[in-house]
């Protein structure tokens, strides 16, 4: 979802999920405090590249890996209108 968000906007055409891919590394246990990183990593003519990482957060600040996700989609319309966003 995370990385569906910064598509959005960075890039407000209209899409569809061509491959979604998450790689479990670590739990987050019930009630710990987590961090998402969302990144763009390319918006080309017809496809939008996305990843994501999230991460907990200790109480001495210390982050630890959770999950990896990355995200391919594809163009295949005009842009949303700005109250579908």
């Amino acid at each position: 979802m995370a990385a569906t968000a910064a598509l959005l906007i960075a890039d407000q055409r209209i899409s569809v999920t061509i491959d979604l891919h998450t790689t479990c590394v670590s739990a987050a246990p019930l009630g710990s405090t987590i961090e998402i990183e969302s990144v763009v990593e390319a918006t080309g003519k017809s496809i939008l590249f996305s990843s994501c990482k999230i991460f907990t957060v200790g109480d001495d600040g210390e982050r630890r890996l959770v999950t990896i996700g990355l995200h391919t989609k594809k163009v295949v319309g005009g842009s949303l209108p700005p109250s579908k966003l």
